[in-house]
């Protein structure tokens, strides 16, 4: 319920663990819209705070839905991943 569908929410924090055999490999964060729009590519492992240096990332999907989509590159069987993100 806190992700509306008016675009304004922003990502602040994320943590994630991209675990692969293929180092080409990444999982895509996408904004869900009309027109959907990149919020970040994730590989390896880490960690970002975002509200730190004023870099959160805004909702720029074209007409949003306030819905976050995840895809993955290059994976094959056994791949995996955990990512928690913040959203504000």
């Amino acid at each position: 319920t806190f992700m509306t569908e008016d675009g304004n929410r922003k990502l602040s924090k994320i943590w994630f663990s991209i675990n692969t055999a293929n180092d080409k490999s990444s999982v895509e964060l996408k904004w869900d819209g009309a027109t959907d729009a990149t919020a970040v590519i994730l590989s390896g492992n880490g960690q970002w705070d975002l509200r730190t240096s004023a870099n959160e990332i805004t909702n720029n999907a074209t007409t949003p839905t306030g819905d976050v989509l995840l895809s993955t590159k290059n994976f094959a069987s056994g791949d995996n991943y955990t990512i928690i993100a913040e959203f504000r």
